[in-house]
């Protein structure tokens, strides 16, 4: 495995939103319970050792301790609802993620969101810190959805990183002025929604109507794809875990072959992709799925 291919594919994080629930707009298959052990071999084996989770996925985290996740470097979330009850009541809810998951600590603890992290900030930073301090988190950070989110966090905190939408339509958190102010903070990125909930893949014609204007974008990288000789699995995927801004890519899977096309797309390349000249869209009708009609 080379150089280029290794720091790749351990920018992956399996995501893990449908291993026990139904996540996504357009994704109704949960994983089979009895295919998780050969999925994470397979990760594992090609040398991908991140894993996304939460309790708030169902029975993801359940589901991913039955197997040995020790290898891996696991990143779970606290639930916005349990956080809403108070520090003990997450400290309690966090134990059973550790229980459930089969592990003593965790690589690193996530906020649902900006404004369950930002509602009691202080709460929060006294929380992260006494969890560093037990030795159970070596990371932790917040999910967020818009750049505003992240000015307004680093306002008051400085998290080890931001999670955040990155993808071919949606490029905001790639503003240079955010992301100076984000790696010069020490705060990494983790790009997540990198196929925007499966849109990017999608058959243009096959949209819903409130997609329509998404349309255009899906046919240029089609053509993108086409003109370069791969797959838009592979397009998406490397606009994301090629950025040098990019810390780690969330990519979800439920099945050995989606492991299996994760491997071919980050197998060894003689030159990154220049995708920068393709268009994207700051309409957050289109790229925030808070604004979508279920």
């Amino acid at each position: 495995m080379s150089d280029t291919q290794k720091t790749h594919r351990h920018k992956v994080l399996l995501g893990t939103a449908s291993w026990g629930n139904s996540y996504g707009f357009l994704n109704s298959t949960q994983v089979q319970k009895g295919d998780s052990v050969k999925i994470l071999r397979l990760a594992l084996d090609a040398g991908i050792k991140g894993i996304d989770t939460a309790p708030a996925y169902g029975d993801s985290e359940m589901v991913l301790g039955r197997s040995d996740i020790s290898p891996f470097d696991v990143h779970t979330k606290i639930d916005p609802s349990t956080w809403a009850r108070g520090s003990d009541v997450a400290y309690a809810q966090f134990q059973v993620s550790l229980k459930r998951l089969g592990v003593p600590a965790v690589k690193g603890l996530t906020f649902h969101s900006a404004q369950s992290f930002l509602d009691n900030s202080t709460r929060a930073l006294v929380f992260m810190s006494r969890l560093r301090e037990e030795g159970l988190i070596r990371t932790w950070g917040i999910s967020v959805y818009s750049p505003d989110d992240a000015y307004s966090i680093m306002k008051i905190a400085t998290p080890d990183y931001m999670q955040a939408p990155v993808n071919l339509a949606d490029r905001r958190f790639l503003n240079e002025m955010l992301l100076s102010r984000l790696l010069g903070a020490g705060i990494g990125l983790q790009a997540r929604s990198v196929f925007l909930q499966g849109l990017l893949l999608s058959n243009e014609e096959s949209l819903p109507g409130q997609f329509k204007e998404l349309q255009p974008l899906i046919s240029e990288y089609s053509l993108a794809a086409k003109e370069r000789g791969i797959s838009r699995f592979e397009l998406a995927l490397r606009f994301a875990i090629e950025s040098t801004a990019v810390q780690g890519v969330v990519v979800g899977v439920n099945e050995e072959s989606h492991v299996r096309q994760l491997i071919s797309a980050t197998r060894d390349h003689n030159e990154t992709l220049s995708l920068e000249g393709l268009s994207h869209t700051d309409k957050t009708s289109i790229i925030d799925p808070r604004s979508w009609k279920s």
